[in-house]
């Protein structure tokens, strides 16, 4: 690690540890505490896959039009399989499944992301992945649509991304709709992904002038927008570029403002930014991730017990409160990172629509009820914004069991801010067990699951493996909602 990077870590982990201690203070003055005036009620769980392959990687979107129509997507872990997609137009209680088409000459397809226009028009973003022997392997972001929930399908013949000489792969695309009444560019599309190409500066790089951190490949965080559903894309813009930037997530407030959050692997810091125009301005420091040593992965992705085998990462989400309330414009961001106690916990924070920071900036504000000196991991956070209430919830994996090494997907809501919480629910109503003989390990849950959330109720997807079967995991999902 070059002394830069070193100080920049040093400072970060600073800042995350005087936010803790504040907060376990504040706590003990009884600043802090979790209000029960409200409770999540879970419906029941359903597979929404039903398919005897291995799934993970879940993504779901809500009609704004009707909050009854569901869209969902998974990776389908097999040999040259197509994205798993799924849809529901009864809210969630029964679903049709498929799969998408492939895209011409691919050998695999990975990431998926989706998200439904206010005129009801749904939308896939996925890798294509290219296989060639003499050239290797390279990666490209592809687009389908359909006009509603009931029609086909349609892989868009061009790519949205499109790479230089110097591009390896594009990775981890993340898709967002502009839906806003008020928006001067209502129906427009949004892609954010990370790519990782060859400096060519490094060409002319002396190894004596290098240090131990030193690396050829450059990793940089690039949005692009469509104005004609996914067909055509602008020329995309550089978002980030410093500290080896990954898992862009993207949000669009009732204005037209994007808001993009990502995550530093050389420094585990958390940063949100917004537009202006097409450009990116007022990038704003979150918070630091910091990873003990025995549970670091060669950086800030944290092993845990329930997935010992794939890291998981802080996995900071984005999201905007477009709802009619007084928190109206109001932008949070969630991420997990290391508690005190050394289990993996979520945090929150909350920022105006100009970014200034209003809440878990310098002073950490954890989601959910604090823990003893034992407590269980929480993981790969998902969050969501009601548009009808204002109304944030965050959805989770948390370990159970005396050994931690089962997981079930739990659900929380704020209706305050971020400050209070509802007592987290379960939406899964058994354990899965990512760790035992049979399980595809290497995998384990994935990287990412999903929430959306409308008319007073999210709906949460996740990855499942609760059969206990060789070769079968499966996407679950369950409705559920605030109730005095």
């Amino acid at each position: 690690m070059s002394r830069r990077s070193a100080l920049v870590v040093g400072v970060v982990v600073a800042a995350l540890a005087v936010g803790v201690v504040s907060w376990h203070v504040a706590r003990s003055n009884g600043q802090r505490s979790i209000v029960r005036v409200a409770r999540v009620v879970a419906g029941t769980d359903v597979d929404v896959s039903r398919r005897r392959v291995v799934e993970s990687e879940t993504a779901v979107a809500v009609d704004p039009r009707n909050p009854n129509v569901l869209l969902a997507g998974s990776n389908v872990i097999r040999e040259r399989a197509p994205q798993g997609v799924y849809s529901s137009t009864d809210g969630g209680r029964t679903w049709r499944a498929g799969y998408l088409p492939m895209p011409a000459h691919a050998c695999a397809t990975s990431d998926p992301s989706v998200a439904i226009g206010a005129g009801g028009r749904q939308y896939f973003s996925f890798l294509g992945l290219f296989c060639n022997r003499r050239h290797g392997q390279r990666a490209q972001v592809f687009v389908a649509t359909r006009a509603n929930a009931s029609a086909a399908w349609q892989v868009l013949p061009a790519p949205a991304t499109r790479g230089s000489k110097t591009t390896l792969i594009d990775d981890r695309p993340f898709l967002a709709v502009d839906t806003g009444a008020a928006s001067p560019h209502r129906g427009r599309l949004y892609l954010g992904w990370t790519r990782f190409g060859v400096d060519p500066a490094a060409l002319f790089t002396s190894p004596d002038d290098v240090d131990g951190n030193f690396s050829p490949v450059q990793e940089t965080v690039l949005v692009s927008h469509s104005d004609d559903g996914g067909r055509h894309w602008a020329a995309p813009r550089q978002l980030a570029g410093q500290g080896a930037p990954l898992e862009v997530r993207l949000a669009v407030a009732a204005d037209g403002t994007v808001y993009a959050a990502w995550r530093e692997q050389k420094t585990g810091s958390i940063w949100v930014a917004r537009s202006e125009g097409t450009a990116f301005v007022d990038r704003t420091f979150v918070a630091g991730s910091v990873v003990s040593e025995e549970r670091s992965c060669g950086g800030f992705r944290a092993r845990v017990r329930a997935q010992p085998k794939r890291c998981v990462s802080p996995n900071p989400v984005v999201s905007v409160d477009g709802s009619p309330g007084p928190r109206q414009g109001d932008v949070y961001v969630t991420w997990g990172t290391t508690a005190l106690n050394g289990s993996q916990d979520v945090y929150v924070a909350r920022f105006d629509r100009s970014l200034r920071p209003e809440l878990g900036v310098g002073h950490v504000q954890q989601v959910g009820p604090a823990e003893g000196l034992r407590g269980g991991d929480q993981f790969l956070p998902a969050s969501a914004v009601d548009s009808s209430t204002g109304t944030l919830w965050v959805c989770f994996y948390e370990s159970v069991g005396a050994s931690q090494k089962s997981a079930r997907y739990a659900c929380t809501s704020s209706d305050d801010g971020g400050v209070k919480w509802t007592t987290p629910r379960f939406a899964a109503s058994r354990p899965s067990d990512e760790t035992r003989k049979g399980a595809n390990r290497a995998n384990g849950y994935g990287d990412y699951e999903g929430v959306a959330v409308a008319a007073g109720s999210a709906y949460a997807v996740w990855t499942d493996g609760r059969s206990g079967r060789t070769g079968h995991e499966d996407v679950y999902g369950a409705r559920l909602r605030r109730v005095p």
